[in-house]
């Protein structure tokens, strides 16, 4: 999937949790179109290369790496990402989209080794500012 906003919104809406909020296709979109933002703007300006320290700090290079790698993306689960991603950031976007917490870092795991998939397609990360520019282009621009 090319499209971040696409992925998160397949990924808020099948967890097949109920949202409490009526959910429904609709709801499901508007809250991947407020999510993908969130998202792009946790991982730009250098969150991406944080997060992936983290992981490496905490034990989780191999998933990290493979992320980063030409081969198959291996999985982190919403457990692991809580490690490495502070809670104030997953609070944060799941306030914003209406999810809870944890369908959030379900979404945030699911949607990470994807996205970080996506900008390294050679096996590296792009410098900073390439890298900020690729994130941006995830997310249509909304006017």
């Amino acid at each position: 999937m090319s499209n971040l906003q696409d992925l998160l919104g397949g990924l808020l809406g099948g967890g097949g949790q109920g949202q409490g909020r009526g959910g429904g296709g609709a709801g499901m979109a508007a809250m991947a179109a407020v999510a993908a933002p969130l998202v792009i703007k946790f991982l730009q300006g250098g969150g991406l290369n944080k997060l992936l320290g983290g992981m490496q700090e905490k034990g989780m290079g191999d998933k990290a790496d493979s992320w980063v790698g030409t081969g198959e993306n291996k999985p982190i689960t919403p457990q692991e990402l809580q490690q490495v991603v502070p809670q104030q950031e997953i609070d944060q976007i799941a306030q914003q989209t209406g999810a809870s917490p944890e369908q959030t870092a379900d979404a945030l795991a699911q949607a990470l080794p994807q996205v970080v998939n996506q900008v390294s397609p050679n096996g590296q990360l792009p410098d900073q500012a390439q890298l900020d520019q690729m994130l941006g282009q995830m997310v249509p621009q909304q006017q």
